[in-house]
């Protein structure tokens, strides 16, 4: 097949076990050969995302990155696309190749003995690709996935989710292959079960979601992987019967990750299930991370609990190790990353003296009658701040509260407080939420953040949600309404969909110094007294 082709043709080329082969492109079909290319020749496969290469900016980072990749090979979809970055290194043209059709020149067909013997070559434990993180906390590392963790991590899955032995998946996807659950997971899961993938042409945008709503009802997927935000706007089209009567079908489970998921989501999910289908349907989850291929954790189809993660998968040990006021998650497995690429002080640093992978993630049990049932996900260690008195703000968990008790009118918001006395919020609406409590208002969020009956509401709500909890690391005094849109470009959104609360506070400083002011525009939330009425 095309894959075979391909091998042999990067073999003609001198590539072989150990070479980088790179890639700067979207989901696509050639993409997938590449990958599998490479994969079947013990090449290290580096999907590359096409950020890095595009606009008119700086490009340090791609610089940065290519450097230290030397790539053999660097397939880019479209070298007029990506023009200005490509210009900005320093590879010879004969290592790039420019779109599908030069991509396809390269195959051959000699003969299969020679593909055999580089295949019988590649061990479990030899690099299977390199995976670069987000670089929501730093510069982007490059994370080696081996075989074995890519394996063990198919395997592990089939057998936490039983349904995926009753029938092969089908599955419809947006999500980047550059990230671990899109390249690794979702990807694999369909090669190891035998099943089919289709590229969802749509976005996570209001622009593009529409089409990804039509490529879900004409295709009707078993199993349906998003991230909590897109979940949310999935769910104003789900209250059309047609719409979720073929999206539920023949759906086995949603699974999400990335960030936790509000209750109101859930619910909303599940109530849609129930008008077309009759019953619910299977909300399931994982934790994982890019150093560990990516499952550590899964919930079991039939969890009902949001904010679970359910359990280690077979052969995962879970460490929970003190930190500050929370315990870290860290570990250990055959799912674990031997480090990352010629790297070796980062890759010291990332294991502790038992060797687990520090994850930086806080874990926290889950029990049930005082006995531990799973563990659940309370946010990223690195986003937690203290206040004036000393104590910790847990920002994960305080954020998906805050979105459950004000649904639907936020699409997300960000915590701001290190270092004072009190929380505030930068809060960015929901359109199609708002549109659905108050049938009036049209326009953009500078508009909606003007309108006297949803800043009443929006301050009501976070009242409530006050009287409710107790604390100052837990209760909300004061929230401004941004207006200009999370931005995708400035590293507010990852390519995955979650909200990078780091970059957003740094990117939106001036805004979290006037939060903390009395200008008009920001609404004040009483945390003890009822609600009375909004600053205009």
């Amino acid at each position: 097949g095309e894959v075979d082709q391909l091998a042999l043709g990067l073999i003609a080329r001198g590539i072989g076990k150990g070479a980088v082969i790179a890639a700067i492109s979207p989901n696509s079909i050639a993409v997938a050969v590449l990958q599998l290319a490479a994969t079947c020749i013990g090449a290290i496969f580096a999907p590359i995302s096409p950020n890095y290469a595009q606009g008119s900016g700086n490009y340090d980072l791609l610089r940065d990155i290519i450097s230290k990749l030397d790539p053999s090979l660097l397939y880019v979809a479209s070298a007029k696309t990506y023009a200005l970055g490509l210009a900005a290194l320093d590879l010879p043209a004969g290592r790039i190749v420019d779109g599908e059709a030069a991509l396809q020149d390269a195959y051959s067909s000699g003969p299969r003995t020679v593909l055999h013997e580089h295949t019988a070559r590649v061990s479990l434990d030899d690099p299977a690709k390199i995976l670069l993180t987000s670089g929501s906390t730093g510069r982007p590392k490059g994370v080696l996935n081996t075989h074995r963790m890519i394996a063990s991590n198919q395997l592990g899955t089939v057998l936490m989710w039983p349904f995926l032995r009753e029938r092969p998946p089908i599955q419809v996807c947006w999500l980047p292959w550059h990230h671990t659950m899109a390249g690794n997971f979702t990807f694999f899961l369909n090669l190891a079960n035998g099943g089919t993938f289709y590229l969802d042409d749509g976005r996570p945008t209001p622009e593009g979601i529409g089409r990804s709503i039509e490529n879900l009802s004409e295709i009707r997927p078993t199993i349906h992987f998003n991230v909590p935000r897109v979940l949310e706007q999935l769910l104003p089209s789900l209250e059309k019967q047609e719409v979720a009567t073929k999206f539920f079908e023949r759906l086995d489970a949603i699974c999400f990750s990335g960030a936790a998921l509000p209750s109101a989501t859930w619910a909303g999910l599940n109530a849609a299930a129930v008008r077309a289908t009759g019953h619910r349907v299977h909300i399931i989850t994982s934790w994982g991370t890019t150093e560990t291929g990516p499952g550590i954790t899964m919930s079991m189809p039939g969890n009902n609990d949001p904010s679970g993660v359910g359990i280690p998968a077979p052969g995962v040990t879970v460490k929970l190790a003190e930190a500050a006021d929370l315990f870290e998650g860290r570990v250990l497995g055959p799912n674990v990353t031997p480090g990352y690429y010629n790297e070796p002080e980062l890759t010291k640093a990332a294991f502790d003296d038992e060797r687990y992978y520090k994850t930086g993630d806080a874990i926290r049990q889950v029990t049930e009658d005082g006995k531990p049932v799973g563990l659940a996900y309370a946010g990223r260690i690195s986003e937690n701040f203290k206040l004036t008195t000393g104590t910790w703000v847990r920002v994960g968990e305080l954020r998906v509260k805050i979105l459950s008790a004000t649904a639907p009118l936020l699409q997300d918001c960000v915590i701001a407080g290190d270092g004072r006395n009190e929380i505030g919020i930068l809060a960015f609406v929901s359109l199609v939420g708002v549109k659905q409590v108050f049938p009036d208002i049209a326009g953009d969020a500078a508009t909606i953040a003007a309108h006297p009956g949803f800043r009443i509401l929006l301050q009501e709500r976070l009242a409530i949600f006050n009287r409710q909890e107790s604390g100052a690391t837990s209760t909300i005094s004061r929230v401004s309404i941004e207006t200009e849109p999370l931005s995708v470009e400035a590293g507010e959104i990852a390519d995955k969909g979650y909200v990078n609360q780091r970059g957003v506070l740094t990117r939106r400083a001036a805004s979290v110094a006037v939060l903390f002011t009395d200008a008009d525009h920001v609404i004040r939330i009483p945390r003890q007294s009822a609600p009375g009425a909004s600053r205009a």
